[in-house]
């Protein structure tokens, strides 16, 4: 005997189905609630990789800036050239 939606009752389902029934919905809300938290602490550690390399660049865009003026500025004795990373590793050392 197929049941009509209309006839749709607890007293004809089994006992294995009625505790499924009655767990779906809280497991479902957990299941959503795990996958913000994964998403959430995804953005943060993805944010967190972020500033690192914003910084690195930066540097790296300085540096290249740094070195188009040296080469616009024309050709450099060995002295000139040398100085700049002589001061670097003074203050390396101080």
């Amino acid at each position: 005997m197929a049941l009509s939606p209309s006839t749709f009752s607890l007293r004809h389902m089994t006992i294995a189905a009625k505790v499924r029934f009655m767990a779906a919905p809280s497991t479902l809300v957990q299941v959503a609630r795990s996958g913000y938290l994964l998403a959430e602490e995804h953005l943060t550690g993805r944010h967190g990789r972020q500033v690192p390399i914003r910084q690195t660049v930066g540097v790296a865009h300085t540096i290249l800036q740094w070195t188009q003026k040296l080469g616009a500025d024309g050709p450099q004795t060995h002295e000139q050239a040398v100085a700049p990373s002589q001061s670097v590793s003074r203050f390396r050392l101080a």
